[in-house]
């Protein structure tokens, strides 16, 4: 990341006018994680081709608009219906972030490749080593933020949509994980059979029945909590998803101006 940031530094530095501040620079030292210093040159190029169509100096939206076509492919053009909705599912999941304890560096609705929008998580966060399984719990809250969101808006049929497929998948893998691998739920007890993640002898078992069941019931009590919370910071939701639908996208600053400040861990 150091290297990055130094090669763009430098790089943006060339160009008299470029409007691109330190925290830009921060951020597309932190976005472009895994690309190579060729990859960050084609970035600057793109950005520097559509300065020119302008004829204006780079600036950090064309610089970080770049970046993202780089990574996940050209934005796509949706129906504003599909943009409301996706705007308050997006907000759903920041806002149970917030209330984990953390703020997210980027949530957008700019749709690309196969997904509609998405909320970037803390680097810090992602690099704990050890959750507590309050931490993993939460982490099931911050997954169905966004289909929580979509049902305290638009009520318990049109709220359900296709668009939390992958969250669902995510909180159910953690649930599961907390019952076969950490030993957190009491009527499974201590015992580790994390040979019920992953052996397909094991489906249709009484023991892998039983996970099912308990992991059911972790996200049903999970599911209840998270509407309770959103129901509780509904100006907040509805603030950034107002926010959204103006701007594409929010950065960490742009979301500590919306939100108070982080809820103690």
């Amino acid at each position: 990341m150091v290297r990055r940031r130094k090669y763009l530094s430098l790089r943006m530095g060339e160009g008299a006018g470029n409007r691109i501040d330190d925290s830009t620079l921060d951020l597309m030292s932190e976005k472009s994680a895994g690309m190579s210093i060729a990859n960050l040159e084609q970035v600057i190029e793109a950005a520097g081709r559509a300065a020119a169509r302008k004829d204006t100096p780079i600036t950090a939206e064309m610089l970080l608009e770049a970046l993202d076509t780089a990574r996940e492919g050209e934005a796509k053009e949706w129906s504003p219906q599909f943009l409301e909705s996706t705007a308050r599912h997006e907000a759903g999941h920041t806002v149970m972030y917030w209330l984990a304890g953390w703020w997210s560096p980027e949530v957008s609705i700019v749709a690309r490749a196969h997904h509609g929008g998405g909320m970037r998580r803390a680097e810090e966060e992602m690099k704990r080593e050890s959750l507590t399984r309050e931490e993993l719990l939460a982490n099931i809250r911050v997954c169905l933020g966004g289909r929580a969101a979509e049902v305290l808006c638009y009520g318990p049929d049109a709220g359900l949509t296709t668009g939390a497929s992958g969250d669902l998948k995510h909180a159910t893998s953690i649930a599961r994980q907390m019952i076969c691998r950490y030993g957190m739920t009491e009527e499974f007890g201590l015992l580790a059979a994390p040979e019920l993640l992953q052996q397909a002898e094991a489906l249709g078992s009484p023991l892998y029945e039983q996970v099912s069941r308990l992991a059911a019931r972790v996200l049903k009590e999970q599911m209840e909590q998270t509407l309770e919370l959103l129901a509780e910071q509904r100006q907040e939701l509805d603030s950034i998803a107002r926010e959204l639908l103006k701007r594409n996208r929010l950065y960490r600053k742009e979301l500590q101006d919306l939100l108070p400040p982080l809820p103690v861990r």
